[in-house]
């Protein structure tokens, strides 16, 4: 009798976890699971913030220095402000997402043999630098970026440099 009433209770459970799966957000939100919460969705507690870029832009006044913004499965989204040229590095384990928000990006490449490429990014474009590139981005005045990369990603790779931030503001 209390193994019909547990398989039961299974059945239900596995009912509405199939079911959240396939709701939309605001089926979720109006229809509770069996215990009361909303499945895969955030509490009321813990709804998501919005972040306005140009707000916190305004709160960074160094260049090639990385802020934090927001986290997410293992990965930061960070924004800086660019100008001139940085340095030459590479990310051993990492790719490196930049979405140029103003001014432009000349990034300088070198592929394993050595050779050199660039690629002018402007707004609204992307470049991913896969892992172990090697890579200078040279910015023009005015350029910002957002950044989306593994939090383990170093900001100059192995290298310590002068330029190096190892503690990035979060804001």
């Amino acid at each position: 009798m209390i193994q019909a009433v547990f398989l039961k209770q299974i059945k239900k459970i596995l009912h509405a976890l199939k079911a959240s799966q396939h709701a939309s957000w605001a089926q979720n939100v109006a229809q509770p699971n069996l215990f009361g919460y909303h499945l895969g969705m955030p509490t009321p507690h813990t709804r998501p913030a919005t972040i306005n870029i140009d707000d916190k832009l305004a709160q960074i006044s160094a260049t090639w220095t990385p802020h934090i913004i927001a986290e997410l499965n293992g990965q930061q989204v960070k924004l800086a402000k660019l100008e001139g040229e940085f340095t030459w590095h590479d990310h051993a384990d990492e790719d490196e997402l930049f979405l140029v928000l103003t001014g432009r990006i000349t990034m300088q490449m070198r592929d394993e043999s050595a050779q050199q490429h660039e690629q002018i990014v402007e707004p609204g474009e992307i470049i991913v630098i896969p892992r172990g590139i090697e890579h200078n981005p040279i910015a023009a005045a005015g350029t910002s970026v957002l950044l989306f990369e593994p939090a383990a990603t170093k900001h100059t790779g192995d290298k310590v440099l002068e330029r190096t931030v190892v503690d990035q503001p979060r804001i």
